[in-house]
């Protein structure tokens, strides 16, 4: 990105793939979660789904700092 500038185009159509990778993940991850009978396989499963919607969130609120400054 480009400091307090905002995003272009592409950067922004790369941001809501990314948006749609992260989501995707944590609903496999928590899946898997709640199907595994492995209580080491579950906590691993659910800190993945944690840390995929951290990451969700953080991409996020770059998208709605873009919209709030505008789109080259």
């Amino acid at each position: 990105m480009h400091g307090s500038s905002s995003m272009t185009q592409r950067e922004l159509l790369n941001l809501h793939d990314c948006l749609r990778a992260e989501k995707l993940a944590i609903k496999k991850f928590g899946m898997l979660s709640a199907q595994s009978r492995d209580p080491e396989v579950t906590e691993i499963c659910t800190h993945l789904a944690n840390r995929h919607q951290q990451h969700y969130s953080t991409l996020l609120k770059h998208l709605q700092s873009s919209e709030n400054t505008g789109i080259h």
